[in-house]
């Protein structure tokens, strides 16, 4: 015999909540998507759009938020100013390739309300933090699938200006994993946190010194990226300031389709703030942004910014692998976004000091070298979502198979994180725990190692 009508619709009662929050989440990624979309359309900024392409393209820009990768084909490959020659892509050429990036703005929204959504389907449930945590993860499901029909929608052929005309689809592989992952990892987050005593608080932690510890560092690493970005935004204002015929000349490129178009574009571009954030935090920090290839040859990476290279500042040399000009180094003035990374750390790792409740020397540099630790894994995740990716499909007659990546080198989060906030929050955190031994009065117990 079966269960009890009440005893199904028991079991069965999470998973209904979890497709009620996922198609919230997916609605008003949508919405966003669309509000852009229709933006451009309004506003005549991509003349012959049409409703049903604007439909389909605040699809696109929703699945975007998700890094879901494009395929796109045209006959002749031409793009606004020749930025396929500086992309170092066949000009003219016949291209079928998948582009895939993420606007982090956007991902950012999405992601938030997936916890949130955690937060809800594992509420049904209860348990313990690992419990709530798997509850919640269940908005991965019906959320994948949303997408994934989403991009069995999306076929269309348009034309921006100065451009070839493409044909664009979202990658159906893509569109089912990446988002399965993203929720997965975030209805987990929102789940755990629903705990009476939080995600931190729990019993199931066996050590609470490491507990402690690894609370704070999560806060600290997440606050030196946050503060980092910030900073970095802030310098790049600054420079836009201080040139102000390009930034001119770049704003009327961005209105140029009218006011309302414009608008679009704006909220586009706030949307890609984080892309920026991250493209200047990298060689703030001291790595390089840069166009790697992973075609059959060996070539290096063509760096365009760093501390010794700089896109402004070409040499009359050759590039021996790409056919690009050697950079030269940016202006001495730019050495200031040395400041952002010092701004950073110090800030992030004594937030995580006060988080841990720091009272020897000895808690201080495990606080510190910890907050290192993570920041390394926050900051390598971060830069591989900042990436934008192109590979190639087919026989091109000028390239291999293969793949081109724009963007930060992400491995080199590990080497400028220990680099920066290993070393650095070990001697910060000797420094304040050494502050903290100092003032505390003499008989009363000095620390809490273990």
């Amino acid at each position: 015999m079966g269960e009890p009508p009440s005893v199904r619709g028991g079991r069965l009662r999470p998973w209904i909540v979890a497709s009620r929050e996922a198609a919230l989440v997916a609605v008003a990624g949508l919405a966003l998507g669309e509000a852009i979309s229709f933006l451009v359309l309004a506003g005549g900024g991509v003349p012959g759009l049409g409703v049903g392409n604007a439909v389909l393209g605040g699809v696109v820009l929703f699945l975007t938020f998700q890094h879901v990768g494009m395929q796109v084909a045209t006959a002749a490959l031409h793009l606004p100013h020749g930025a396929e020659v500086a992309l170092g892509l066949p000009s003219g050429g016949q291209v079928d390739a998948t582009v895939a990036f993420a606007l982090l703005g956007g991902m950012a929204l999405i992601l938030w309300r997936l916890v949130d959504a955690g937060r809800v389907v594992a509420d049904v449930t209860g348990g313990r933090p690992r419990d709530r945590g798997l509850s919640g993860a269940r908005i991965a499901v019906p959320y994948a699938l949303i997408t994934f029909a989403l991009g069995w929608l999306v076929s269309a052929t348009v034309r921006f200006p100065e451009t070839s005309r493409i044909a664009v689809h979202p990658s159906h592989a893509a569109s089912l994993v990446w988002p399965l992952v993203l929720a997965a990892v975030s209805g987990f987050a929102g789940g755990v946190r629903t705990g009476p005593d939080g995600a931190w608080g729990s019993d199931h932690w066996e050590w609470e010194q490491w507990n402690r510890r690894l609370r704070a560092a999560t806060a600290g690493a997440i606050r030196i990226l946050l503060v980092g970005m910030a900073a970095a935004v802030v310098g790049f204002m600054v420079v836009a300031a201080a040139r102000p015929g390009d930034t001119g000349r770049y704003l009327a490129e961005g209105f140029s389709g009218g006011a309302v178009a414009g608008l679009g574009v704006v909220i586009l571009g706030v949307l890609a703030l984080p892309n920026l954030a991250l493209w200047i935090l990298a060689p703030a920090f001291g790595g390089c942004v840069e166009i790697s290839s992973g075609f059959g040859f060996t070539s290096g990476p063509y760096c365009f910014m760093s501390y010794t290279h700089a896109a402004s500042h070409p040499l009359a040399a050759r590039d021996i692998y790409w056919g690009f000009p050697k950079l030269g180094a940016p202006p001495a003035e730019l050495w200031a976004f040395l400041i952002v990374p010092v701004v950073a750390v110090v800030v992030g790792v004594l937030h995580a000091l006060r988080v841990g409740d720091v009272r020897t020397r000895r808690d201080g540099m495990a606080v510190g070298a910890l907050t290192g630790a993570v920041f390394i894994g926050v900051f390598l995740v971060a830069l591989l979502l900042s990436t934008v990716t192109i590979r190639l499909e087919g026989a091109l007659s000028d390239v291999n198979t293969g793949y081109y990546r724009y963007g930060p080198q992400p491995l080199d989060a590990i080497e400028l994180g220990v680099a920066w906030v290993v070393i650095g929050g070990t001697l910060l955190g000797w420094a304040a725990g050494r502050r903290a031994e100092r003032a505390t009065p003499a008989g009363t117990p000095a620390g809490r190692d273990p």
